[in-house]
């Protein structure tokens, strides 16, 4: 490589460590993630209803009534990992105007994704005792605050499924969950069986065990907020498989970790 070509690249390897790398968190929150408590009270609502008939074929229906928010899972999983990770619940305090809790949720929505905040520095929201509560008093405002349809559908890091998944790169990617899970943090996966499509979704991983088959994480489902969401990784076949619920028959998935840094 010429002298003129190697300055040439420096730059553009530079750039290609600052969009790419790993961030590291010097904070950790010193509690676990208790769903439902610090997940929202409403759901990203399901544009199809499904049922299985006894050949355990899938059967898609519109959803009756018609449903008015969907296509939410994104900005929904993302906005719960950022009242985790930089929100702190006063029920104690006083309540405030709509106004007030409005900017302290435009605060919380605007902080870093990746990180969490040191205790000194989490913003307080007064008046209830979690996520699940306050968001059950005030929907509207959540809903609003959390991010828009086009959240989902321009995530940066959509590029990404329309490329190969080896099973090697799932194998890594498994790994470094339960790492990054057992450090402290919460990944943001995005679930998808491209180019199948039956599912694109996005869930917040919170807990994992693992045993001689495999990894088994537990996650915040938007589309069912109510209970713990259970993907696992087989070591045999070296994939990912999520479980069989209201919006998808279950199975073999790939995944990815996205809002991890300025590609994904």
């Amino acid at each position: 490589m010429s002298a003129l070509a190697h300055r040439l690249c420096l730059p553009a390897l530079a750039l290609l460590v600052v969009l790419t790398g790993c961030t590291t968190c010097q904070s950790r929150i010193s509690r676990s993630f208790n769903s439902p408590h610090d997940s929202f009270a409403f759901t990203n609502e399901l544009k199809w209803a499904y049922t299985w008939d006894s050949s355990g074929k899938m059967h898609p229906h519109k959803s009756e009534p018609e449903p008015t928010y969907i296509h939410h899972c994104f900005p929904m999983a993302r906005a719960a990992r950022e009242f985790f990770y930089h929100a702190r619940f006063d029920p104690s305090a006083s309540k405030l105007s709509e106004r007030e809790y409005r900017q302290l949720v435009n605060k919380v929505v605007a902080r870093d994704s990746r990180c969490p905040s040191p205790p000194e520095n989490q913003i307080v929201i007064p008046g209830f005792d979690d996520l699940h509560q306050f968001s059950a008093a005030f929907p509207h405002l959540l809903q609003t605050g959390c991010g828009t349809v086009r959240d989902s559908y321009f995530q940066r890091g959509n590029w990404r499924m329309v490329f190969p998944f080896t099973r090697g790169g799932q194998t890594k990617r498994a790994q470094k969950l339960a790492e990054k899970i057992k450090s402290g943090l919460l990944p943001l996966v995005h679930v998808t069986d491209f180019p199948t499509h039956t599912i694109n979704h996005a869930i917040l991983l919170f807990a994992v065990e693992e045993s001689p088959e495999g990894f088994h994480f537990s996650a915040y489902d938007p589309n069912n907020p109510s209970r713990p969401a259970k993907l696992s990784f087989n070591f045999a076949n070296k994939s990912f498989e999520f479980e069989q619920n209201n919006y998808f028959a279950g199975g073999k998935v790939n995944i990815y970790e996205v809002y991890r840094n300025l590609v994904y």
